[in-house]
């Protein structure tokens, strides 16, 4: 992946993110816990396993990082959404702009202002 570790142990990857590798996250049994929820995601560099949300949202909690509650907070906020979306039947996953644009495409054209008449008109 290109990634470089700094002494602080963390993998700067590309576009300047970092990932922190740890053999048990805060909250988890290691491995074997967070295999159960994994999601798998293809890079550039070939396939990689990561910690489901849930999963996230379990280390986000037991983290005493600073961002912790930040980042509890955004992960909550996702599942929620993820919930809601389930309850509702919501399966388009089409960007929010492609719905609208979508929704907007089969609206009734509407002139705006409307056309003045005779009536309206002011000598």
């Amino acid at each position: 992946m290109g990634a470089r570790q700094t002494r602080s142990g963390r993998h700067i990857v590309s576009g300047g993110a970092s990932v922190l590798i740890v053999e048990a996250p805060a909250g988890t049994g290691g491995e074997a816990d967070l295999a159960r929820n994994r999601v798998a995601f293809d890079t550039p560099a070939g396939a990689v396993d990561a910690a489901g949300l849930i999963d996230l949202l379990r280390i986000a909690d037991a983290s005493d990082a600073r961002t912790a509650r930040r980042d509890s907070v955004a992960l909550q906020a996702v599942l929620d959404v993820q919930r809601e979306r389930e309850a509702a039947g919501t399966t388009d996953e089409r960007a929010a702009g492609d719905r609208i644009a979508e929704w907007v495409s089969q609206q009734t054209a509407v002139a705006w202002p409307p056309p003045s008449t005779p009536s309206a008109k002011r000598s």
